[in-house]
């Protein structure tokens, strides 16, 4: 299994025992520098701190295996996010004898993120802005989205996108295909007639709708 994948293993006291070149290649560390080293420091010092670090513990008192997004500081002091699944394994006497942790590096799939959530938040100060469940229904929408529309949030939270929509649109071919590109994780970019609380069709409305990781944001309506 460590072949592909990095690979580490603590003792335990959670020093560092063993480890495949792949991980001391992605954090920078020369094989000297890591092995009998405390795991604790090679991470953030804030690290101790933070849900992810108790429910580890947690986990490895259990003997339970765990996955998450950890933090670990290269060699050179930057930071880099590893998804590391850990397996406390048990000695002949019943107690801890090592834990062992396969993973990849994803630092750049959480910088993405990251820079969508600024970007949505960005949005959401800027423009009126709804949010859906990738299955259409509504999570919730911003004040400039409700004040347009002439709803309050509880009047439309839980109901599905389909009735700022006529009837015919609904239950079109393209309304299909709009949330079939949706849920492949492509945005849209068109221009829109859409239904407000008096049963209104509004004019022509240009907005971007674009899926991120289990939701689907409509903005510039």
């Amino acid at each position: 299994m460590n072949r592909g994948m990095l690979s580490i293993r603590l003792d335990a006291q959670t020093r560092i025992c063993d480890f495949n070149p792949h991980f001391a290649q992605t954090l920078g560390y020369r094989d000297e520098h890591l092995k009998g080293r405390p795991l604790s420091e090679i991470v953030p010092p804030y690290v101790s701190k933070l849900p992810c670090f108790h429910a580890f513990r947690s986990a490895v008192e259990k003997f339970e295996p765990i996955s998450d997004d950890y933090r670990y500081l290269r060699a050179d002091g930057s930071l880099a996010w590893l998804k590391l699944h850990w397996f406390p394994i048990r000695g002949e006497n019943g107690e801890l004898s090592h834990i062992q942790g396969y993973g990849s590096e994803v630092s750049r799939t959480i910088e993405q993120t990251k820079e969508n959530e600024s970007f949505i938040d960005a949005l959401i100060r800027s423009t009126a802005v709804i949010q859906f469940k990738l299955d259409g229904t509504v999570v919730t929408a911003n004040q400039q989205f409700l004040k347009a529309m002439g709803y309050s949030l509880e009047q439309i939270k839980g109901k599905h996108h389909r009735m700022f929509c006529s009837a015919e649109e609904a239950a079109s071919p393209q309304y299909l295909a709009f949330w079939k590109t949706l849920n492949n994780g492509e945005y849209v970019a068109d221009r829109f007639k859409r239904i407000d609380s008096r049963g209104v069709r509004s004019g022509w409305k240009r907005h971007t709708t674009l899926s991120t990781i289990r939701k689907v944001i409509c903005a510039g309506w």
